[in-house]
């Protein structure tokens, strides 16, 4: 029993606590974008994230996603997994999740915007970048400290 106290307290004081606005939830149209990845590429990541897009334009921000995002994440071969970082809440309502998705050879950055649309979550927009400063907000690029 103190054995599994112990493990348990040292399990969550490794945890980070979320800042302000920070959320743990991970919407589920995110995260079954990300589970995509691996099996089915890009594409498949997409198809989830955009299944909620009903209005006339949606076909067309679609393919300008796709012309957008495939040169960036077809650039580094085969999906190996992805590290979901944080999930924030801003000021306007939206989350926005940040992740890293990893390559054979590269690593890249995303950021996937959420917001609430009355019975369920919709993807508002997708950032992806090789660079971690184009897309990760600063909390995210510091070195985390460590705790006592």
């Amino acid at each position: 029993m103190i054995r599994w106290m112990t493990i348990s307290l040292l399990v969550t004081a490794a945890l980070p606590i979320p800042a302000q606005g920070q959320s743990n939830d991970v919407p589920g149209v995110v995260r079954r974008g990300f589970d995509a990845l691996r099996p089915g590429g890009y594409l498949a990541a997409l198809d989830e994230w955009t299944k909620g897009w009903t209005t006339p334009q949606a076909g067309e921000r679609r393919r300008a996603l796709e012309t957008e995002l495939e040169p960036v994440l077809t650039s580094g071969g085969p999906v190996r997994l992805y590290d979901l970082l944080a999930s924030t809440d801003d000021a306007d309502g939206a989350r926005h999740v940040y992740a890293t998705i990893v390559h054979d050879d590269i690593a890249m950055y995303v950021d996937v915007v959420a917001r609430w649309a009355g019975s369920d979550w919709q993807i508002t927009d997708i950032r992806v970048s090789h660079d971690a400063k184009q897309v990760l907000p600063p909390a995210l690029l510091a070195p985390s400290k460590s705790r006592s």
